[in-house]
């Protein structure tokens, strides 16, 4: 048994990194720990918080190298990118938290085994995943294979969680919040999946900007279905709201002939739905919908919101990052924007929201252009939407995949150009290129003045 799931899980890895090469291993930084944790549960290796926090810094580092030393195809279209005084701000906030946290240790105490790790989440998290989002060459073609590359971790989760529960696996936990193993989290599952699913339907809107294909829209509405399925029986509220946020949000991107076309998407997940509800225990059934818009639902997230605000009575200036639950009543509020008043205070939140607003500003304004930003701006709408929404429903400031698509965001111009074109070069062609010679990868760079 030992020695098959090694072999699987080696033709995994070698499958996923042809496919999908540097980008892969940073849509693995973002959310492929819980593929670890399938892996080492059947294998009965010793697992440690600690091994858990190293899986990061081992993909950080090739991966860096990787983009690093990787050629560049001269003709690509890029973004290029931006070390802007956004940039520079988030990673100031950074460092100041780390700064805070490590100055409080002399006055407050770790009051839950969170508050213990924080630093390390927090460097992993919103420190190194920013830093990657800015680093990340932005080119279509990469970006394509970042969306990807979430998108097969999301679906490989969602169909092993399903066929684990048609095969009667249960685990010991609580069994509303179903997962295929102990390590990786009934929630952590489901917000995964559905990370995966955003970035399906994002590779989708990009893919069919280059070149329109009903077939694949209808099988990516079945996987879809298949991988919103398996978010239902993790019974994660946070997650099935976002999916369904973010389909919205998908129609509107693609607007006109296109949209009707992926109704026959959205036809898909309804078939699947319809055909699996059976499968949806009664108790998990009441939890997803019978409680959504209760106090134990769409209440307790209310709760969260307005308990943040407790935090402006002790320390509104610069909150705190330690001791927190004495002050709120919960070690974090599950909402990214109101945790950052939380722990570093409204002068946090306001330099925070001054660089924030007008990066998505920035990027809203572009998403029904024409040309080579259209295939950047339309995906990355469609994964911003499930982000907002996901990560201010459940989400805290170590969250990673909030953080790398906000370093994309801030980290790089929007005035695509071959990587090979020269100033002079780019506004020859930025005046000659049609929208057809935009619509695709590469458009020949003109030959250099003699």
């Amino acid at each position: 048994m030992a020695v098959l799931v090694i072999l699987v899980a080696l033709a995994y890895a070698g499958l996923f990194l042809a496919l999908y090469r540097a980008e892969g291993l940073l849509a693995f930084y973002v959310m492929g720990a819980h593929l670890v944790f399938l892996v080492i549960e059947p294998l009965g290796i010793p697992w440690t918080t600690e091994m858990t926090g190293a899986i990061r810094p081992v993909v950080l580092i090739p991966l860096v190298f990787w983009w690093w030393l990787g050629r560049r195809d001269p003709q690509a279209w890029h973004l290029p990118r931006r070390f802007g005084a956004s940039v520079w701000i988030i990673m100031s906030l950074f460092a100041l938290w780390e700064l805070k946290y490590f100055l409080e240790g002399q006055y407050l105490a770790v009051t839950a085994r969170y508050e213990y790790y924080k630093w390390a989440y927090i460097m992993q998290g919103w420190g190194g995943g920013f830093a990657l989002g800015v680093l990340m060459p932005l080119t279509v073609k990469r970006l394509r294979r970042l969306l990807g590359g979430m998108g097969f971790i999301g679906a490989s989760l969602g169909l092993m969680l399903l066929a684990s529960f048609v095969l009667g696996r249960r685990t010991a936990g609580d069994e509303v919040r179903y997962s295929p193993a102990e390590r990786a989290s009934g929630l952590g599952m489901g917000v995964f999946i559905a990370m995966g699913t955003a970035g399906l339907l994002a590779w989708l809107v990009l893919a069919n900007e280059l070149k329109t294909s009903q077939r694949r829209t209808i099988m990516v509405g079945i996987l879809t279905g298949a991988m919103f399925l398996a978010v239902l029986l993790t019974t994660s509220r946070g997650p099935m709201a976002a999916v369904v946020i973010t389909i919205c949000v998908t129609l509107l991107v693609v607007g006109g002939r296109r949209a009707i076309g992926m109704v026959s998407a959205i036809m898909g997940v309804a078939f699947i739905l319809y055909c699996g509800w059976g499968l949806l225990p009664e108790a998990s059934k009441e939890r997803l919908f019978g409680t959504f818009f209760t106090q134990y639902g769409v209440g307790q997230r209310w709760a969260l919101l307005t308990s943040s605000f407790k935090m402006l009575e002790t320390a509104p200036l610069f909150g705190r990052t330690r001791e927190i639950a004495a002050v709120t009543g919960f070690v974090y509020s599950h909402q990214v924007i109101t945790e950052m008043m939380v722990e570093l205070g409204l002068v946090g939140l306001v330099i925070f929201l001054v660089v924030f607003t007008p990066s998505v500003v920035r990027w809203a304004r572009i998403v029904w252009s024409r040309g080579v930003i259209r295939l950047i701006a339309a995906p990355m709408a469609v994964w911003f939407a499930f982000e907002i929404s996901q990560r201010n429903i459940a989400g805290e400031l170590s969250s990673t995949d909030f953080w790398v698509l906000l370093g994309i965001m801030m980290g790089h111009e929007l005035t695509p150009r071959p990587q090979g074109a020269s100033a002079e070069a780019w506004a020859v062609l930025e005046t000659q290129a049609t929208y057809e010679q935009l619509g695709g990868y590469t458009v020949p760079v003109p030959e250099p003045a003699t």
